[in-house]
């Protein structure tokens, strides 16, 4: 723990220093000389408890040469390998015990590196958070994708870097590419389908990890509604859990997902219901339908031409929760997760439900983002 400590605040103590000769002075007292040898590989630390060193080859692109590379950029390189390897480290022994084949092992630790990455079986997505306005001197992705496979022992052909987009409507919902490469990942009880290069998204929201557990623990023999249901994994969840569960989405791709999701759990189709189509006409429409479980995680923002009018999460609230509410058993309970980070609850619907927030028991082990989602439980008075 002192190595780590010592190792942060030599890196915070660096970026506050001006890019100076000096500078260059200060990481070269602090970088091995070896890592300078033109062979472009750097040795770093494992971790606080280990001696030995883990080389790293390529680690900086071939187009560019050692002299073109300032040593203090090569001081963060090495503090962003061993921030990675140590959460791996971490990480990787507690994931296999809890057989969960895909988690997040890094997420815009050191602001120099404002990246994610999670491990999808034997690949891993990189995604690249930075923001042209903000991040214009952190140009450290080529070495960031270098470093991967050294460090994380995945192919470089596995490593797929999604970059930051601005979407509206279920943008990220849709089709960026044609490989249609698919493979599933095991969590826990459950097996998903994952796709992680032909969509923004991957198939599968990992920080709902806990959620998914909860409900397979806890849905024998209840009805169980998903709405705004995506590939249907909180549904697999539910279901494997024993709970008969209906599964509303906009998207008939996702719909179609889902149903393989079911598929391929083994689980019998004919418990379950799917439901392709708008989420508020179908809670309207469908208002005998009582439930004993509702999951609803509505998107931020949607203005798709699928929709008369735009649905914005914050500004909708009270009707969305209300129109779902009324489909809950009297002795139900509804979970309701956003990912608007500065989301705000109406006080009316403070007023008119039992409401507890549960967010902070909601988050899982290998996310350091505490504002990933909100997640509240809402009971009838």
């Amino acid at each position: 723990m002192a190595t780590e400590k010592a190792r942060i605040g030599l890196f915070r103590f660096a970026r506050a220093l001006p890019r100076t000769e000096n500078l260059d002075e200060f990481a070269d007292a602090r970088l091995k000389s070896s890592a300078f040898f033109p062979t472009r590989r750097l040795e770093f630390k494992t971790g606080a408890q280990h001696d030995e060193t883990l080389c790293l080859p390529h680690v900086l692109d071939r187009r560019k040469s050692l002299a073109s590379v300032s040593k203090f950029d090569l001081l963060l390189i090495v503090v962003f390998a061993n921030r990675l390897a140590k959460n791996f480290q971490k990480l990787k022994g507690w994931a296999k015990q809890a057989g969960f084949e895909a988690f997040r092992v890094y997420d815009r630790d050191i602001p120099e590196y404002p990246y994610i990455v999670e491990i999808f079986k034997d690949h891993a997505v990189l995604w690249d958070k930075s923001e042209d306005w903000k991040d214009a001197e952190k140009n450290h992705l080529p070495e960031a994708l270098a470093a991967l496979p050294a460090v994380l022992n995945i192919p470089p052909e596995n490593i797929i870097l999604k970059e930051r987009q601005r979407q509206s409507g279920l943008a990220q919902y849709e089709k960026q590419d044609q490989l249609q490469q698919r493979f599933w990942i095991q969590e826990g009880r459950a097996k998903y389908w994952v796709n992680l290069q032909d969509y923004l998204d991957t198939g599968l929201f990992l920080d709902h990890r806990p959620l998914r557990q909860k409900f397979a623990k806890q849905s024998q023999g209840l009805r169980f509604l998903n709405l705004f249901s995506y590939t249907g994994s909180v549904s697999v969840a539910a279901a494997i859990g024993g709970a008969e569960t209906v599964s509303v989405d906009l998207s008939a791709t996702y719909t179609q997902w889902s149903k393989d999701n079911f598929v391929l759990n083994q689980l019998p189709l004919g418990n379950h219901e799917w439901v392709q189509g708008n989420v508020l006409e179908w809670l309207a429409q469908a208002s005998a339908k009582k439930f004993d479980l509702i999951f609803l995680d509505p998107p931020t923002f949607s203005n798709s031409k699928r929709m008369e009018d735009s649905f914005e999460v914050e500004r909708d609230q009270i009707a969305l929760l209300d129109s779902a509410m009324a489909h809950l058993q009297p002795d139900g309970i509804l979970y309701f997760s956003n990912n608007k980070r500065k989301f705000r609850m109406e006080p009316e619907l403070l007023q008119k439900y039992v409401v507890t927030e549960i967010t902070e028991a909601t988050l899982p082990r290998d996310f350091h983002d505490q504002k990933i989602h909100h997640c509240w439980t809402f009971r009838r008075s």
